[in-house]
C-alpha cells in the first residue's frame, strides 16, 4: 500500500520567507498527447512529427515558444514488458534518444522525454527502469529520471516485475532561473515528492503518465490539484491518447492531459485525441500563494506519541453525548 510506501527524501532547510526569484515570470510548456501503437519506429516518428508540427504552427513568435516540451509515459512503445529488446542506455545511441536530441538541438528547448524503458549493463544481469532522459537546448543529456514508486496494483499491472525503482529526485535547471522537477505516473500520488520540489524553488513538477478512461474521471484532477495546491507548484500530466495500447489489453488509456495551478485550479486541459497544448506557467501566482499562506514551509514532521493510559483520559458524561440514530 502506498502508506506503507513512503521514501524518505532529504530535503534543504527553508526559512518562513519564500522568493521565487528569476529573469523571466513566466513561461510556456508544451504537453505531446500522442497514440502509442505496438510499432517502436512508429511512434518514434509520430512523436517527431507532432513536435514538428507544433512549431511549425507557431512559426516565428518568440512568445508561443515553450521552454520545455513533455511527452507520455513509455511514448516509444508499449506492450509485452518481457520483451526487452525496446530498452535503451544513457549513452543516447538508441533511436529513440536520438530523435530526441536532435529535436531539442533543432528548436533549442529543453526536452522531457516521456519515460521509456532504460537498460541499465553497468551492472550484471542487466537492471531495468521506467526512465525520462532531459535533453537541453543543445541537444545533449542533462539529466534522467528513474521513477520512484512503480505501479504495483492487483489488477492491472504488476511494474516491479520488470522494473527497478529510482532512488532520487531530478530537479532540471531551464535557466534565467526557472527550476522544474520530474515524477512519472505513480509518482504523483506521493506528495513528498512535489513538497521536495517545491522547497528547492521548483515551479513545476512535470510528469509523465498513462491514465486509464476511469482514472482520468474519477482520479486525474484529484490528484494533479491536490499536489499543486499541497506544495503550492504547477503539475503537468502529459498522457497518451485514447485508443492507444497499455501494459493491459482491457486497460483503456484515456488522454485528458492537463495543467493545475498553485491553488489547485485547473489551468488547461486536453481532450482525448492526438495533438499538442501550449500552457503558461505563471511563477507571480506560487508567490502570490506563498505570501498568502505559506503552508508548504511550515510542514512538520509529525512523530507517533505515546498513548494516553486510560486513566488520564477524560470521560465524558452521557448526558453531554451526542447520539445519532438512522
Amino acid at each position: 500500500m502506498d502508506h506503507i510506501k513512503m521514501k524518505q527524501i532529504k530535503d534543504t532547510s527553508v526559512d518562513e520567507t519564500f522568493v521565487l526569484e528569476s529573469e523571466i515570470r513566466s513561461y510556456k510548456v508544451a504537453m505531446i498527447q500522442m497514440k502509442v501503437v505496438g510499432c517502436k519506429q512508429t511512434n518514434i516518428n509520430k512523436a517527431k512529427s507532432l513536435i514538428d508540427d507544433m512549431y511549425h504552427q507557431i512559426g516565428n513568435d518568440e512568445s508561443k515558444k515553450p521552454l520545455v516540451i513533455g511527452l507520455p509515459e513509455f511514448f516509444n512503445w508499449i506492450g509485452d514488458m518481457n520483451d526487452k529488446q525496446t530498452a535503451e542506455e544513457d549513452d543516447c545511441k538508441g533511436p529513440t534518444l536520438q530523435m530526441l536530441s536532435g529535436l531539442a538541438r533543432q528548436y533549442s528547448v529543453h526536452i522531457v522525454s516521456g519515460s521509456i524503458m532504460e537498460r541499465d549493463s553497468t551492472v550484471s544481469p542487466p537492471k531495468y527502469y521506467n526512465t525520462s532522459f532531459i535533453f537541453g537546448p543543445d541537444g545533449r543529456l542533462v539529466d534522467k529520471f528513474r521513477k520512484m514508486y512503480l505501479y504495483d496494483s492487483k489488477l492491472w499491472f504488476q511494474e516491479s516485475s520488470y522494473f527497478t525503482a529510482g532512488d532520487r529526485p531530478c530537479i532540471v535547471d531551464l535557466g534565467k532561473g526557472i527550476k522544474i522537477g520530474v515524477g512519472i505516473c505513480h509518482d504523483i500520488r506521493h506528495s513528498e515528492l512535489s513538497d521536495y520540489y517545491s522547497s528547492n524553488k521548483c515551479s513545476l513538477v512535470l510528469y509523465p503518465i498513462c491514465f486509464n478512461s476511469d482514472n482520468v474521471e474519477t482520479m486525474l484532477d484529484l490528484l494533479f490539484r491536490s499536489r499543486a495546491f499541497d506544495s503550492y507548484i504547477y503539475t503537468v500530466g502529459v498522457n497518451s491518447a485514447r485508443g492507444g495500447l497499455c501494459w493491459n489489453p482491457t486497460y483503456e488509456v484515456g488522454g485528458n492531459s492537463l495543467c493545475c495551478g498553485p491553488a489547485g485550479e485547473i489551468i488547461d486541459r486536453m481532450g482525448t485525441e492526438e495533438g499538442h497544448l501550449i500552457t503558461t506557467i505563471d511563477l507571480d501566482k506560487i508567490q502570490y500563494m506563498y505570501d498568502d499562506c505559506p503552508v508548504p514551509l511550515r510542514k512538520k514532521q509529525v512523530k507517533a506519541q505515546p498513548q494516553y493510559s486510560t486513566s488520564s483520559r477524560i470521560s465524558i458524561p452521557s448526558s453531554h453525548a451526542t447520539v445519532y440514530s438512522a
